[in-house]
């Protein structure tokens, strides 16, 4: 089995699923309201970290909303603590975090906050991540009728 990229904060998860590969498609389901989002966030941040290019379709929120939410995670701070207070994070710290983590050389975002996106539209959008350098794709809320 080919090892993939490690996410080191889900060990347990790591071992089972030996990493996350190039080419795989991992899918994450749990019942609603029991984090599949945060997870997703978490998994996306760890990837930025260890410098590996990704892009994130989160479908449910706006590109803003995102980038916040890896600021929190970035700066050990609850979101909606941030959202409703964001000097808690001194300004500094943020542009440390936009400046290193969120760059566009590193992170790629696709503002589809409607969350109805057809499959073609999902193909063009990873095929054109694929073309700017993305390893791994993080798609949230997802579902076609």
């Amino acid at each position: 089995t080919t090892v993939g990229i490690d996410i080191p904060c889900f060990p347990k998860l790591m071992s089972r699923v030996k990493g996350l590969r190039a080419g795989e498609l991992t899918i994450l389901l749990a019942p609603p309201k029991s984090g599949k989002t945060a997870l997703c966030k978490t998994i996306h941040y760890e990837l930025l970290k260890a410098g590996v290019k990704s892009i994130g379709l989160y479908l449910e929120e706006d590109i803003n909303k995102t980038r916040q939410s890896m600021i929190a995670i970035d700066n050990n701070v609850h979101l909606p603590d941030f959202r409703a207070n964001p000097s808690i994070v001194p300004r500094t710290d943020v542009e440390n975090t936009v400046n290193t983590l969120l760059t566009p050389e590193n992170f790629i975002l696709v503002d589809d906050r409607r969350g109805h996106i057809g499959p073609d539209k999902v193909m063009d959008v990873l095929k054109w991540a694929s073309l700017k350098g993305a390893k791994v794709a993080i798609v949230d809320h997802l579902s076609f009728s």
